[in-house]
């Protein structure tokens, strides 16, 4: 009897998780819209998005990137090597989507990004 139960919950559950419409979700999550995402190393599964926003923002933790993509149109992204650089808006590469490849970093890696809005 209880099993029978856990299927018709897990059923209807199922059922209206599915016809919840993907952009609800999405919102629900962050208010400011990916812009692309950073790769680490070439064979990692996982990558980390960047998002729009005035600010700097620590990419992960300690690590530094090796790739990105840029792929929402109307989004532009500049990565830093520090968070001094970030804040002092030092010149460095301006880099704008859709882009539809990897592109790996030159040089130094980053460890900050700020994206706006285009």
């Amino acid at each position: 009897m209880q099993l029978s139960k856990l299927f018709t919950v897990s059923a209807i559950s199922s059922a209206i998780v599915s016809a919840t419409p993907i952009s609800v979700i999405r919102d629900s999550v962050s208010p400011f819209p990916q812009c692309g995402f950073v790769r680490f190393n070439a064979d990692d599964l996982w990558m980390v998005g960047v998002y729009t926003s005035s600010k700097c923002e620590t990419i992960w933790k300690e690590r530094k990137p090796n790739y990105y993509r840029i792929d929402r149109a109307g989004c532009s992204c500049q990565f830093y090597s520090s968070k001094e650089s970030c804040e002092r808006e030092d010149a460095v590469p301006s880099w704008s989507g859709p882009e539809r490849i990897e592109k790996p970093f030159e040089g130094e890696k980053p460890s900050h990004v700020r994206c706006v809005p285009k």
